[in-house]
């Protein structure tokens, strides 16, 4: 008589998926985002998802995460049907999710943020919040998202790249099976991305699923295992990444192939006869303990690239410019002429500032 133990047929094999979307709709105000959606994710691996702007890239993970429900269709969590109320629920199921619009509460700290609500407690009775293990288990996350700062500082405190880096903290809080990163690199430098990147090669190493949206291509190729490409709501491809390169993507997701990404740049380079007309002129501008003596000068039909770490003051210097911050010593002048006052007098002037903060500064 065999000894192997009888299978349990409700129990998922090591070969199930661990996320499916099987044939998902969705519609707002009779408009379709989602058309027959169909897909699984295995377990350890990085999926990247791909599509232009309104594709329902974000819709589709808004399904999965438990913030909008499917008008048709079935999603399956490790086998079994996975119906998520709401994102407690998606929580609870062990999927987290990294949106691109950062959820914080700027007038508390990290580790407050961190486990707002799952503070650790003295005693399960007891209302006391157990300070030492709440700094301990916040410090962690932040090694772990290469974020250096204490977990008492407020997140007010923390500039928009580091920010970003706290909300995937926040989601690794939950140990979670499947994490979701809608556009996590837009606010971050290059090494934050390389620390990331190496965060999600640890984590599909413990077994976590990552579902990953990006539009830069190149990372999506030599970061996922998988690629999946939405176009008006459908699934037009997918498969390895290694049997795609960004061509064939951008092809997919536009429905046509593209023989040029970007036009030609035709410079006129300055000369005596025809000097360069400087438009916007900045001297020595300061603010103590933010930015020190920068100067620079735009031309006429230039592109000024402007770079440098997160904390090297790049996103200070722009607000200075706007008339957002103030500055402590230099001149900025436009057409030859001092720029003075606040956003508005420099909106008049012909300035426009596109911020990093979209959702609390962009209207």
């Amino acid at each position: 008589m065999s000894s192997d133990p009888i299978p349990d047929p409700m129990r998922p094999g090591p070969d199930t998926p661990v996320v499916s979307f099987a044939d998902i709709h969705k519609s707002f105000a009779g408009v379709p985002v989602l058309r027959g959606i169909r897909f699984e994710v295995g377990a350890a691996r990085i999926v990247g998802l791909v599509g232009e702007n309104g594709a329902g890239k974000s819709t589709l993970m808004n399904v999965l995460g438990g913030h909008l429900r499917p008008d048709a269709g079935q999603l399956r969590l490790q086998g079994q049907p996975y119906e998520p109320a709401g994102p407690e629920d998606a929580r609870a199921a062990g999927i987290a999710f990294v949106h691109q619009e950062l959820n914080l509460f700027p007038n508390l700290s990290i580790a407050e943020n961190l486990f707002l609500t799952e503070l650790p407690r003295v005693a399960p009775v007891l209302p006391w919040i157990d300070g030492p293990r709440l700094r301990q288990r916040a410090a962690e996350l932040l090694a772990e998202v290469g974020l250096s700062h204490s977990p008492a500082t407020a997140v007010a405190q923390l500039s928009a790249g580091e920010r970003q880096l706290v909300e995937i903290a926040k989601a690794l809080a939950s140990d979670p099976k499947v994490l979701i990163l809608d556009e996590p690199t837009t606010s971050l430098s290059p090494p934050e991305c390389e620390r990331l990147f190496a965060l999600m090669a640890r984590l599909r190493g413990r077994g976590v699923a990552i579902l990953y949206i990006s539009h830069a291509l190149g990372d999506v190729l030599r970061l996922c295992d998988d690629v999946v490409v939405l176009r008006d709501g459908e699934r037009v491809g997918g498969g390895p990444a290694a049997a795609f390169t960004q061509d064939s993507l951008v092809a997919l997701m536009v429905g046509r192939a593209l023989g040029q990404l970007y036009p030609e740049r035709h410079r006129t380079v300055p000369s005596a006869a025809h000097p360069a007309n400087p438009r916007l002129e900045v001297d020595g501008v300061s603010r103590r303990g933010v930015v020190d003596d920068i100067s620079f000068r735009l031309a006429e039909g230039e592109i000024l690239g402007l770079f440098g770490l997160m904390g090297a003051g790049r996103s200070e210097l722009a607000r200075i410019l706007f008339g957002l911050d103030p500055q402590t010593s230099g001149s900025v002048r436009l057409d030859q002429q001092p720029l003075m006052g606040g956003p508005r007098r420099r909106i008049r002037r012909g300035l426009a500032f596109l911020t990093e903060d979209r959702r609390h500064e962009g209207l």
